[in-house]
């Protein structure tokens, strides 16, 4: 019911939904996503792992800031937030992910079909507009190969619309640490117009030392029916974010003594970031006939970005240095082509996609927080292509048939414009990457309410320029010696209805990965990488949603993962007292980052006749090993939280308070691990007990 969404910490659903459904939706009216297959189809009948997050789930007594706070219900996912506003969400997908210094790499992230994730692999969930949000899905496993250059898996958000008649929505939350934000949402339907547009802010003073944040964010959708055939929809966002501060990771030592300080480093350096990210596109659709359809999209952004790095002075000073002042001024956009034909029992979906950043990349000396002398100048170019063919086959009542290919090209160019003859050489180069990914798939049903399946899928992922961006051998230039990984993914699983109260989905997944980008040094701020031998991945996920009353239902979503090396690499040890010293990672190692075993579960009460909805939830992680030789780690924790809202109608006008709390007990844990660091300072901790409340009012005319 309506009054679900209205205990979100900023905006509520628009959608008025005053009527009950049924104990179980999907058995009646099926969850739609287009993840995986690019066709709108009942998740239930895909043969992959795919999991919808509702705009109830995103926004019920949530911030709607940090997308950590939806994706840890998502099985074989893990989201690790730390604490700091200057670095993006830390998400995994199967491990895949888990050690990225800057933003999300090896997970695809999409936004109403427009691409969060550049030509070179790495994206960024900070755009996501989650106070406009319907829903998520995201997809791991083998189909996921379809979407191109990555190896976890897919996040897409899709916004919502306007609702049928102008509402506006205004919403006040505050909480710990003194966490304010404040949101204003209007939306309606014009003839043949539809529009949403939402404006938020949220201040924090942050947990630790040095962690001050503030964030303003703009989100935008028109949806114009052009004919009965066609439809035109344009999104547009703006993130600024100024100034966010870092304190950066703590040695274990540190964390014991003061969990809330911030490293030494952070202070003498005054690590921050500076962030501004405007994008733009269109998406316009058309039926040729019933058999027929097209769908085209575009979109142009820019993206600055600014970050002081603990890059020391005295380091920073050598002419061969890039400095611990990175600025990044970034120009990206794109387009694809989707055509789609149904024919009886048979769907084909085939397209193109073709996409393009250039990045101008300086780098200054960080002289105590302050720009100093120019030490890099370049422009950082990635195109990627990419084509692709699927189809499904309905060859029986029983059986369904997948598959699809995909071929994948991404090219990288480095124009070095800061060369000094003998003392700064040329690092300008070029390299390409590519690869054809296969991917077919059987879907067997038992019986209307229980389904088989199985995929398998060879996958792609190339470095990024991140981690293009030094040499582990210390010497100038790019290090284009890094390989693109290949895998293979293969996945079992099975799809229940019990009862049309209780949805069960399971698989089992294997997967082999040759040459995977780790970490081989992490110094001063500066992350250098190389190529493993091989990984291995052997893993189940399950995921229940049940409707035990009218009034009570509940979800559970659990993971287990053994993520292990199946070779030996070298790579940098390092403590507090002797940063990086280069040793082989012996075989069988477990992967850093990510836990073994998870568990996510929550039961929701909900009175309509009173308007009042409380939830408790639970949470378990086991330890995160924080470096490749497994060395160290973050202990296990497990965390609780409770929430209500209260809704009143009155005419025209509805008001909805809200309170949540979280980690009830106070338990001190690490929210997250710098995968690596080469000095010791690998924790990042969470706060313990926090709480926010607030109030929304909504009006519509």
């Amino acid at each position: 019911m309506a009054a679900v969404a209205a205990m979100s910490g900023a905006v509520v659903d628009m959608s008025f939904a005053a009527e009950e459904g049924p104990l179980y939706p999907e058995a009646d009216s099926p969850t739609i996503v287009v993840t995986g297959s690019r066709i709108q189809q009942p998740s239930f009948d895909l043969p992959a792992s795919v999991t919808t997050l509702s705009s109830t789930q995103i926004r019920d007594g949530q911030w709607q800031v940090n997308s950590s706070e939806s994706l840890r219900r998502i099985p074989g996912s893990h989201a690790q937030d730390r604490q700091t506003f200057a670095q993006d969400l830390q998400f995994s997908s199967r491990g895949f992910g888990a050690r990225a210094q800057f933003g999300v790499r090896g997970v695809r992230i999409i936004a109403d079909d427009i691409p969060a994730t550049m030509p070179d692999g790495q994206g960024q969930t900070g755009s996501f507009a989650l106070s406009s949000a319907q829903r998520i899905e995201v997809l791991r496993g083998p189909f996921s190969v379809l979407y191109g250059n990555h190896s976890g898996g897919v996040v897409q958000i899709f916004t919502e619309d306007g609702p049928p008649r102008p509402t506006t929505i205004f919403s006040q939350a505050m909480g710990s640490n003194a966490a304010t934000r404040t949101g204003l949402t209007m939306g309606g339907q014009s003839d043949s117009l539809n529009y949403r547009l939402d404006l938020s802010r949220f201040s924090t003073d942050g947990y630790r030392i040095h962690s001050a944040a503030e964030r303003t964010q703009f989100n935008g959708k028109l949806r114009i029916e052009l004919s009965e055939d066609s439809q035109l929809t344009w999104v547009a966002s703006h993130l600024e974010q100024p100034d966010n501060l870092d304190p950066l990771g703590l040695t274990a030592a540190q964390v014991q003594s003061n969990r809330r300080q911030a490293a030494a480093v952070a202070m003498t350096a005054n690590t921050r970031r500076s962030l501004g990210n405007s994008q733009s596109g269109w998406v316009y659709e058309r039926k040729l006939g019933d058999e027929d359809s097209l769908r085209l999209v575009g979109y142009i952004g820019d993206r600055r970005n600014e970050q002081f790095l603990p890059v020391p002075f005295n380091a920073a000073m050598f002419i061969r240095g890039s400095g611990g002042d990175s600025v990044i001024a970034r120009e990206f956009g794109g387009t694809g082509l989707r055509w789609t034909h149904r024919q009886g029992d048979l769907t084909v979906t085939s397209g193109f996609e073709w996409e393009r950043m250039k990045d101008a990349r300086t780098g200054y000396e960080n002289d105590g927080g302050r720009r100093g002398a120019l030490r890099r100048d370049e422009d950082n170019i990635a195109t990627a292509t990419g084509a692709y063919s699927q189809a499904e086959w309905q060859a029986s009542d029983r059986w369904a048939l997948f598959g699809g290919i995909r071929i994948n090209s991404v090219e990288f160019v480095v124009k070095d414009h800061y060369v000094k003859p003998q003392i700064n050489l040329d690092d300008s180069g070029a390299k390409q990457y590519s690869a054809t990914t296969p991917v077919a798939g059987a879907l067997f049903r038992i019986s209307p309410t229980l389904n088989l399946y199985a995929t398998v899928a060879r996958g792609f992922e190339t470095p990024t320029f991140v981690e293009m961006a030094y040499r582990p051998d210390g010497q100038p230039g790019i290090n284009f010696d890094l390989k693109s990984s290949r895998s293979r993914n293969l996945e079992i699983g099975l799809k229940a209805l019990v009862d049309r109260r209780v949805r069960i989905d399971m698989a089992l997944f294997d997967i082999d990965t040759r040459g995977e980008v780790v970490i081989s040094s992490n110094v001063a701020g500066r992350a250098t990488y190389a190529n493993a031998a091989e990984t291995r991945r052997r893993g189940v996920e399950i995921g229940i949603d049940t409707t035990f009353t009218r009034n009570l239902s509940g979800s559970l979503a659990y993971s287990y993962l053994a993520a292990r090396y199946a070779g030996s690499f070298e790579s940098c040890l390092a403590t507090a007292a002797t940063p990086c010293s280069r040793q082989y990672v012996p075989d069988g190692r477990r992967l850093p980052g990510v836990p073994s075993g998870s568990l996510f579960a929550e039961l929701v009460w909900r009175q309509p006749s009173t308007g009042l909805t409380m939830a408790v939830d639970g949470r378990y992680a086991s330890k995160v090993y924080v470096d490749d030789f497994n060395s160290q780690a973050a202990p296990a924790y497990a965390l609780a939280g409770w929430r209500m809202g209260i809704e009143q109608q009155v005419g025209p006008l509805r008001l909805t308070e809200f309170l949540h709390v979280d980690n009830i007990f106070d338990h001190h844990y690490i929210g997250a691990v710098y995968v690596g660091e080469g000095n010791g300072r690998y924790y990042a901790p969470a706060p313990g007990r926090t709480w926010m409340a607030g109030v929304s009012l909504a009006f519509h005319y």
